[in-house]
């Protein structure tokens, strides 16, 4: 009952079923938050839409959001409740084809997570969309010098050595591509250091003359 009455999503719910039950008119959250029109709302609607299978409009909605000089979906929520929907939102922008909207997504909610857990042991879902997106998602839809930069970036979060590793892999991949080859060489040589065992690196290591 407590998670319901401080949850606005459950909370609409447990409402609206009571006023059916007494046979009031149903209250219409989503026309309430849209005629509001003001971020705060906007971004609750997007909230909304995703827990209610209106993904495409919730999509599109935090699209124009973006839009809104100094926006910023962190700010409309809080902690708990922006992770939880900065999750969902990320999931539907990779699969609207939105991928660095998606990636700066889960990035964030990495920040917040190394800064204080909130997802505990579901954390490795977030670091697994990170690995998708940075090894094959994004190399094959943004030029290299952005995945570059965002690999560098992550690689920077503190995540685990493993996963660190992992990214390190990636960036030597990348620098390999743009025949950058010590700064390839650096970063095959810091994923081992990390990771002694780290698997895909015949390749890596044979042409960057690595024993």
């Amino acid at each position: 009952a407590y998670e319901t009455l401080i949850n606005p999503i459950l909370r609409d719910e447990y409402d609206q079923a009571s006023r059916h039950h007494r046979g009031e008119k149903p209250f219409d959250y989503r026309s309430f938050l849209r005629e509001q029109g003001d971020p705060a709302s906007l971004s609750k609607l997007v909230f909304y839409d995703l827990l209610h299978g209106y993904e495409a409009v919730a999509v599109n909605q935090y699209l124009q959001l973006l839009q809104l000089d100094g926006y910023s979906l962190a700010d409309q929520f809080e902690r708990e409740d922006f992770m939880d929907c900065a999750y969902i939102l990320a999931e539907e922008l990779g699969q609207f084809g939105e991928t660095e909207h998606s990636f700066r997504l889960f990035f964030q909610i990495a920040q917040m997570e190394l800064k204080k857990p909130y997802f505990r042991f579901f954390f490795v879902e977030v670091i697994l969309h990170l690995r998708n997106l940075l090894s094959a998602t994004l190399p094959a839809t943004i030029p290299i010098d952005r995945v570059i930069i965002y690999l560098e970036k992550t690689i920077q979060l503190g995540l685990p050595a493993k996963d660190t590793a992992f990214f390190m892999k990636c960036a030597a991949e990348m620098y390999l591509k743009r025949n950058q080859r010590q700064r390839a060489l650096f970063y095959l040589q810091e994923c081992l250091r990390l990771d002694s065992r780290a698997s895909g690196l015949k390749d890596l290591r044979r042409r960057l003359h690595v024993g």
